[in-house]
């Protein structure tokens, strides 16, 4: 993965785990996507005969690709890349799907 992609992975987990931005689910199952201002950021699971794969695709204001990138994810022997693309899958996620919000509201029904 080039350095700046890297980077920009990096920072997009780090802006999701604080809530500083928001994800969406799409119509396709194990899709999110990120509104920026002039990008949509794409990131998705797909998992075909026991093969997991994650995509990450950047795009311009048309929908027309810009940058795309596609790992596989088998465990032990993922590359550090596949690990970073699924730790930023499963961020959006939990942001998407509101994960952490109504497990907080659980525990708090709990106490």
């Amino acid at each position: 993965m080039h350095s700046k992609n890297e980077q920009l992975v990096h920072r997009l987990i780090e802006k999701t785990e604080s809530g500083e931005i928001n994800w969406n689910s799409t119509s396709r199952p194990m899709q999110y996507t990120l509104s920026m201002t002039a990008n949509q950021i794409l990131i998705e699971r797909t998992a075909n005969m026991g093969i997991v794969k994650y995509r990450f695709s950047i795009l311009d204001s048309q929908g027309g690709d810009v940058e795309s990138m596609s790992r596989q994810y088998n465990t032990p022997t993922s590359t550090p890349d596949a690990a970073l693309l699924k730790e930023l899958y499963e961020a959006a996620h939990r942001n998407a799907n509101h994960i952490d919000e109504t497990i907080d509201r659980l525990l708090d029904e709990l106490d």
